[in-house]
């Protein structure tokens, strides 16, 4: 057993990965120490092999059921994996508080899961329970914020962001946790105000600073998200958001054409996810440039094919530019993705009622309404064909 524990710190020695895997595939769970199995598991987690070791930790939680730190270490490497298990950690962290239910971290842990797995009534409990016995824990605070806010309870919302902020030296995920709720309360000055707070303690924070455009955008005041976004630029001239950022808000002043550069050269920095992309698209499209719309929805479908909106925005420019059999193939793609996307039947039944095609145009706009009840272009399309 002590040669075991040697062979895993040799290996972690020597940054091993390979080694710390095959020890890992031939690990014997039964015989094996648990504190040896815990090192292995760590290191192969350390190394970034979190499949490697979850899987080694199923294992070991199947011969030691009643393990609290395999538990525990299960729940987190399947929280922490590129493509989360949540669900399944959920089962491991709730095991692990039942092995030890007066552990207020483990409870925050399983609050996390339970929340992105959207099992947030749940996930606001634990985060409870998890304060009930240790009243200074911010993070569950700022957690249970995040699902309140979900949950569209916002004065409670308001009073976990301020709890954590009351707790945490440096709470900048809190402040933006509070603006985000008092932009969904349109209370914009204030939500303006915490964005503001979260950026003075966390300067590089891109998600307050996106979301203070936001605010600054819906308050009225775009004039100023515009200079705030130009400063980014200027002190961060070669990073890819900066000028995306800057992009969305001249697009919000209404400045398409700056916007087209400020999009070009976060594209050109390697802001290539797709969104950036379909965005430049929309500035030409409110220029009225269908051809080079067309080109760069099309561009944008290519990185991310599985999002029907881009599909939908591609067929749109494609029907103003005049290819409206193109724009008929791309609002089926739409379609496709996702059955209930009213615009795209509603598009196409339009398109469908200018060919003459009204049998199948009329399927479409009723589609459309059935989805969409309320949609005002639908029933005037509708309305034309009777």
């Amino acid at each position: 057993r002590h040669a075991w524990r040697n062979r895993v710190r040799d290996a972690m020695r020597g940054d091993d990965t390979g080694g710390l895997k095959r020890l890992a595939a031939s690990a014997d769970v039964v015989e094996l120490e648990l504190s040896t199995l815990h090192l292995l598991a760590g290191a192969l987690g350390g190394a970034g092999e979190l499949d490697a070791a979850a899987d080694l930790l199923r294992q070991v939680v199947a011969h030691h059921p009643d393990d609290f730190w395999a538990n525990l270490h299960l729940g987190y490497w399947l929280s922490t994996k590129p493509s989360p298990a949540w669900e399944e950690a959920v089962r491991y962290y709730t095991a692990a508080v039942a092995l030890r239910p007066d552990s207020a971290r483990t409870l925050n842990n399983l609050g996390i899961a339970l929340q992105e797995s959207k099992q947030l009534d749940q996930a606001v409990k634990a985060y409870r329970r998890a304060l009930r016995i240790d009243a200074d824990l911010a993070s569950a605070y700022n957690n249970m914020g995040t699902a309140l806010l979900e949950l569209k309870q916002y004065p409670a919302a308001i009073a976990a962001f301020e709890e954590a902020i009351q707790r945490q030296e440096k709470p900048a995920a809190a402040w933006y946790g509070k603006g985000n709720t008092l932009l969904q309360m349109r209370d914009t000055k204030r939500a303006i105000e915490a964005f503001k707070q979260a950026l003075a303690i966390q300067s590089d924070f891109a998600p307050a600073r996106q979301r203070l455009f936001a605010a600054l955008s819906a308050g009225g005041q775009k004039d100023e998200a515009v200079e705030l976004a130009s400063k980014a630029v200027q002190a961060s001239p070669d990073v890819a958001w900066s000028h995306r950022e800057l992009a969305n808000a001249l697009v919000e002043q209404g400045n398409f054409e700056a916007a087209i550069g400020a999009f070009k050269r976060a594209i050109e920095l390697g802001d290539a996810d797709g969104v950036t992309t379909h965005d430049l698209g929309s500035a030409w499209a409110k220029l009225g440039m269908w051809d080079r719309a067309r080109q760069r929805y099309a561009e944008a479908v290519r990185i991310a094919p599985n999002d029907p909106q881009f599909h939908f925005d591609h067929g749109w420019a494609l029907k103003n530019w005049g290819d409206w059999r193109g724009a008929i193939r791309k609002f089926q793609d739409a379609i496709d993705l996702d059955e209930s996307y009213a615009p795209a039947y509603d598009e196409r039944g339009e398109l469908f009622t200018w060919i003459g095609r009204y049998g199948e145009a009329e399927t479409d706009l009723l589609r459309a309404l059935e989805y969409q009840p309320h949609a005002l272009y639908a029933h005037s399309n509708l309305g034309k064909l009777y």
